[in-house]
Formats: structure tokens, sequence, C-alpha cells
């Protein structure tokens, strides 16, 4: 009997014991930290800034259809650094490329972009059925401005005929661009050289891969009907008039050669302003 009330002491003091245990484990337990939230990105405004402050650029596709070469005018307002984020449609898969700017080399600084990857052992890998995307410029010192403009990237497989902007406003049409392999059409974020008439458009510029012999027919839809509409060529030096059709919002002018860029402006209009808006301001996240 006396050993049977000493197991059973025995037996009780092991589950008192695993009882204060488990309370100790339980309340002893320090309190599970609640994870920091993840901070939400500041919004930047992009495209804020007068046309007539921004700057020019073209993008020329390479012969093979890798490579790209970002070319910036003139800083028409004053920065003392910069950088480029390209985005663009891969099949499926939306793809990226960024880099620093130097605007000591401006204007006329080219920059070469890839489209693609390439290991450190030199090894690359390009992107396939790109179509295009987005331009971002970035400047900043003395005050920080951004530009966003879309981009098209032309993969002519097919032989076609006529080319579009990624917004459809922008078409060219030839024969002879049948032959041409690559294209670009990008919506500029400024003029080469600003113009006195009001702006009834946004400005392109077209690059091609490979030269191509007219005649072309250009055509850009305009934000609202002008009769007095002109479209203006840009030939590297300056603005010339083209013979313009004008259909309610298309402005439509044939050419017997490729020109920089493209803008359509209101005749009648000598002297207004030309800093409004023609790109809506828009938010884009760091």
């Amino acid at each position: 009997m006396k050993k049977t009330w000493i197991i059973l002491g025995i037996i009780l003091v092991v589950l008192l014991g695993g009882g204060v245990f488990a309370a100790t484990q339980f309340f002893g337990k320090p309190a599970e930290q609640a994870a920091a939230p993840t901070p939400t990105p500041v919004p930047e405004k992009v495209n804020t800034i007068p046309i007539t402050e921004r700057p020019y650029a073209q993008m020329i596709p390479s012969a093979n259809g890798r490579n790209l070469t970002l070319v910036i005018g003139e800083l028409k307002k004053p920065a003392a650094e910069g950088e480029y984020e390209l985005e663009y449609q891969s099949g499926t898969l939306l793809q990226g490329a960024f880099g620093r700017i130097d605007v000591e080399d401006l204007p006329g600084a080219e920059l070469d972009i890839l489209l693609g990857s390439c290991s450190a052992g030199g090894k690359c890998s390009y992107h396939e059925d790109v179509t295009g995307g987005s331009l971002l410029l970035r400047f900043e010192d003395p005050e920080k401005y951004v530009l966003k403009n879309e981009w098209a990237f032309i993969e002519n497989e097919e032989s076609e005929t006529i080319f579009s902007s990624r917004d459809a406003k922008f078409v060219l049409e030839g024969d002879s661009l049948e032959d041409v392999g690559y294209a670009v059409i990008l919506q500029t974020p400024g003029l080469p050289e600003n113009v006195d008439q009001a702006l009834l458009s946004d400005p392109y510029t077209v690059s091609l891969s490979e030269s191509a012999r007219g005649p072309f027919m250009v055509s850009i839809r305009m934000k609202e009907a002008a009769a007095d509409a002109q479209l203006l060529a840009w030939d590297g030096t300056e603005w010339i008039e083209l013979e313009t059709t004008v259909e309610e919002k298309l402005a439509t002018a044939e050419i017997d050669e490729l020109y920089d860029a493209y803008v359509v402006v209101s005749a009648s209009a000598a002297g207004s302003d030309t800093s409004s808006e023609m790109t809506p301001e828009e938010e884009v996240t760091e």
C-alpha cells in the first residue's frame, strides 16, 4: 500500500511539473512581431513641363533588330543628371532596360540599348516578338522633371507597306517599306526646334534599319479638327512645310523622301503658344 502511494505521488509530481512547464512556455512566449508594412511607392508625375522645354529624341533600330540607338537632343531645360528607362513588350512578357545619360555629352549622345541580356561571360540572348512600349527620361538638378512617351517597334517579317505608331495616330505608307526589316516610330518628347504655330498633334519620329525610297504618304490624327492644319517635316536642319490635305481630324501629305520628324500645326496661328501639353500628364511609380 505504501508503495502504491509513492507511485501515485511521483505521477502527480510529473503531471504538475508538466503543467508548470507548459504554462511557462505559453505565458513566457514573446508576442509575434507584426511584419513591417511595405512602403507605397511615391508617384512621380510625367510630362508636366511645356513641350517647348522638352528634349527631342530619336530611337534607331540596328540592321539585325537586336539593338536600338537612343539619340537625345539639346536639353532646353538644364539638368546635371539624367537616366532612361525603356520598357517594351516581348511576346507575352514585359522587358526593360535602363541606364545613365551623361548630360555633358548632349546634344547628340548615342546610347546603345540591347533588346536582350548578356551574362558575365559575354553570352547574349535576344528578346523575340518585340512590339514596343514606353520610353521614360528622368532629369534632375536643379529641378527634377520626368518625360514618358510611347514607341512602336516594327519587325517587318510580312513585308508590310504601312507602318503606324503605338497609338495609331501616325501612319507612314509606301511600297518600298516592304523591303525594310525593322522600324521604330517614337512619339518624341519634344521638338528638334520649336515652332511659332500652335501644335495640333504630338511630334513623331520614324527611323528605319535601312533606307527606303519614295514616294510615301504620311498622316497624323490631330487632337481636334482644324481646316487650317499644316503638316511640318524636320529635315535635320529646319522645318519644311508639306502640302497638306485635311479631312476632319486627319492631316495627310505625300512626300518624296523620308524626314526625321513630323508634327501638325495650325497654319493661321503664328505666334500662338506652343507650350500646351499635347501628351496628357500621367503618374508613374518609381
